[in-house]
Formats: C-alpha cells, structure tokens, sequence
C-alpha cells in the first residue's frame, strides 16, 4: 500500500480525534456554557474616585451584556460548535466519496 500523506495515518488519526475531543469536551463543558452568560470573574479596570455615587442605578444586566470578556467567550464557543459540526460533515462527505469511488473501481461496498 502507497500512501502519498504527509503524515502516517495513525498520527494523523492520533491528532484529529484529540483535538477534536478536546474542543468538543471545553466547548460543551457545564462551566463553559453557564460562563457565556455571566459577568467575567476576573476583575476589571475602574476609574477610582473620592466622590461618593452620584444615585445613579446599576444595571448588572448591561454589565453582562457589554462585558467584552464574555463576548469573547461566547464567540468562541460558537465558532467552536460550528466547526466541530463542520467537521462532521466534511468528514462523512469524504467517507463517502471513498465508498463510491471504491465501489465504482471494485464493485465491492466498503
């Protein structure tokens, strides 16, 4: 058997299966998915002043919203869901591509 792969196949496979479950474990990990709903844990830059609040109301909700942490985050585990879907597909695409174009040579299904 020739292989014209850059790699041998048992690294590749090696590699594409562990980063694979890697991304698909942070991505779908409890505390991954709450955090993309909350405020950041770590703390954030504040002008200090002397001044006592002037009454203003706080809106946590907009905190949350705006926090660029969170966005962050929430973008990431996005792009990471769509790729591992993404993945999927090409993935059975190409399987089945072989199939057909061992079938068309061989007559056998694979």
């Amino acid at each position: 058997m020739t292989t014209t792969a850059t790699t041998a196949a048992p690294d590749t496979l090696e590699t594409l299966g562990a980063t694979w479950l890697e991304t698909f474990r942070i991505a779908y990990d409890p505390e991954v998915q709450q955090s993309q709903w909350e405020l950041g844990m770590t703390p954030t830059p504040r002008d200090d002043t002397t001044q006592r609040s002037k009454g203003t109301t706080s809106d946590p909700t907009f905190a949350i919203f705006a926090d660029s942490r969170r966005q962050d985050l929430r973008a990431a585990v996005q792009r990471a869901e769509f790729e591992l879907d993404e993945a999927n597909k090409i993935m059975a695409q190409t399987r089945d591509k072989l199939r057909v174009a061992f079938y068309s040579y061989d007559g056998r299904l694979y």
